[in-house]
């Protein structure tokens, strides 16, 4: 590659994610649903993306809204972040304020768009896939990612010799 077609590649992949922030907007534009089960008297978690704003439904009391950002783009996935603060009362009525944080790995498994919640567990798995979202005209129940299967389902490491 010459030098001006790597100056002229640099400055694109600076503002790629400017120019193309609408793009990921209508790749994320709709309602998602959690793939899992856990007690079906209990609506599912669901995100709702509309412009630059998620609604985030039936995890805490009342439906939130607030703003994400994408961050980490690749060429076939990107993530979603986003976080908001509420409000919880302890047992001895002391009242106490959490921040959640998310961070959404937005990636296409078996041609399914699907959003990945990413954590982290500490029994020596390392990173895990928490829950997951499918779009909810396609939703599949319980449908999980070869991602989250491989991530979710290998041993851990040891943290200890004997």
């Amino acid at each position: 590659m010459n030098r001006p077609a790597i100056i002229i590649a640099t400055i694109m992949s600076l503002f790629s994610p400017a120019l193309y922030a609408s793009h990921y907007n209508d790749l994320l534009e709709g309602n998602w649903v959690v793939t899992s089960i856990y007690n079906k008297e209990i609506p599912r978690a669901e995100l709702h993306f509309k412009g630059n704003q998620v609604e985030i439904v039936n995890v805490e009391e009342k439906p939130i809204t607030t703003e994400y950002t994408i961050k980490d783009i690749q060429l076939t996935e990107f993530v979603v972040n986003f976080e908001y603060s509420h409000d919880v009362t302890r047992g001895n009525g002391r009242v106490v304020t959490y921040t959640e944080h998310y961070d959404l790995l937005f990636h296409i498994d078996g041609g399914h768009f699907i959003l990945s919640n990413q954590g982290f567990e500490y029994d020596g798995r390392g990173p895990i896939i928490m829950e997951e979202y499918m779009k909810k005209e396609e939703l599949i129940d319980g449908y999980q990612s070869e991602l989250s299967q491989k991530l979710n389902n290998h041993k851990p490491v040891p943290t200890y010799k004997e």
